[in-house]
């Protein structure tokens, strides 16, 4: 028995997003809250951009509570767009670790953007609330 076989061909195409500022515009970024994302079951920080230009950044944060330190990270380059706000979820508690207890934290660390010779920070220092959660929203 003789079979022919298909041929087929595929295309790879790439695409890259590049940053064009025409003019003197700059990105004005504020850390505007952080919360407890239900969902995700994560911290989020929540980063606010009120300038005319898009950025990278990135952030270092530390998590206490009272004096005790629960945990430090980082979350890698972001882009937060031109008037606009974003999420940073800060990976942590995941899937490996236990659930943060619910109750009162602090949140402070630095964000940070732009080109490295010309490096700008925020420092920030947040309360977050872990709320209890519902033995409906354990079983998922």
């Amino acid at each position: 028995m003789l079979t022919h076989g298909n041929n087929v061909t595929l295309v790879a195409r790439f695409g890259v997003t590049f940053y064009v500022r025409k003019g003197n515009l700059s990105p004005q970024l504020a850390i505007d809250s952080a919360s407890f994302n239900p969902e995700q079951k994560q911290i989020q920080i929540l980063v606010r951009n009120n300038g005319q230009a898009t950025v990278l950044s990135s952030l270092k944060w530390t998590l206490r509570q009272g004096k005790t330190v629960i945990k430090t990270g980082q979350v890698d380059t972001n882009a937060v767009v031109a008037n606009s706000d974003r999420n940073f979820l800060l990976n942590y508690p995941n899937k490996d670790q236990p659930a943060l207890k619910p109750g009162q934290y602090q949140l402070s660390g630095e964000l940070f953007w732009g080109e490295d010779s010309k490096k700008s920070k925020l420092p920030f220092n947040l309360n977050i609330t872990i709320p209890t959660q519902t033995a409906a929203s354990q079983k998922k």
